[in-house]
Order: C-alpha cells, then structure tokens, then sequence
C-alpha cells in the first residue's frame, strides 16, 4: 500500500530534512486543516445573501453532523441533510464558525486515480513529490536548482520501484 512506502520513505528522510517538512506543515496551520472532509448539514445558523458582478453567493454558518461549525460560501443556498465536501482554511476557534472552501469530493484512492501502477504515472508523482521537497528547501532560504528537482525525482521514482 502506498501509505505504507510513504511512511517507510519518511523514516528514511534524515533529521533535517524531517524538521524541513514539519516546519512547511506548521507554516501551512495544521495537517488537519488540509484535509478534505465530507458531512452533511445538520443545523443552519445562518444565511446572508452578497450579489455582485451578476451572481448572488450565499454565505453560510452551518453546524456540521461531524462537529464542525463552518463559515462557507455557495452559489446556492443550503439545506438541512446535504451533504458537503470542504477543506477548512480558517483558523479553528478563532471564531465560532471556521472559514471553510468547498472542494470536489474524492472519487477512492487519490494514487489509484493517479495510475501509480504505469511508468508514466510513477514518474510524475516522483516528479510531483521532488517539486514539493524542492518547495520545503526554497522555503527555508536554500537554493534547488532544476538539476537537483530532477535528480530527487530520480531517487523518489527509483524507491517507488524497488519497494512497489
């Protein structure tokens, strides 16, 4: 299972390179935060309509039936029992109601949508992956050059062949 890869994979990374990641994670609030969640509505607090530009967005105070209270715009205005796929992008308990965005709801495994099984699919998501640890390098004031993105991404593809 590729969860499994990864966690190996993350044993592997040295001291350094782990502390690089968690502070990218810290900068980005909390692993929690990024996840997408799916509930459905069990109570509305409130609506307040905003039209602009032609277009009305309704924005909602809406208590979840997983315990979030979420702050989240729509085009269309919300009922009890729907169910909604969000990500939060506010600070949880800075406020009563979270800030959330609506995101596409998965559809399974996001690697099994990614065909982890062909060559050219491996590939991209070491390519994928090496870009996103370049990024975790740049954050911290280094430099990563192309050359180096590319030679990660040769060592991410190798381990994913080898422990597949």
């Amino acid at each position: 299972m590729i969860s499994d890869q990864l966690f190996k994979a993350w044993n592997e990374l040295s001291q350094e390179e782990k502390e690089i990641v968690i502070a990218h994670l810290d900068k980005q609030k909390t692993v929690k935060q990024m996840e997408i969640k799916t509930a459905k509505i069990k109570e509305i607090k409130h609506i307040s309509p905003w039209t602009g530009n032609g277009a009305t967005i309704y924005y909602h105070h809406l208590v979840m039936d997983n315990g979030d209270q979420i702050d989240i715009g729509k085009k269309t205005e919300c009922k009890v029992g729907w169910e909604l796929t969000y990500k939060l992008i506010g600070d949880p308990g800075q406020q009563e109601f979270t800030k959330a965005k609506s995101e596409k709801k998965p559809d399974g495994n996001f690697f099994q949508q990614k065909n982890m099984n062909s060559k050219g699919g491996q590939a991209s998501f070491a390519l994928a992956y090496a870009k996103d640890y370049a990024g975790f390098y740049i954050n911290q004031g280094r430099d990563y050059t192309p050359e180096q993105v590319i030679e990660t991404a040769g060592k991410f593809n190798q381990w994913l062949k080898s422990n597949s």
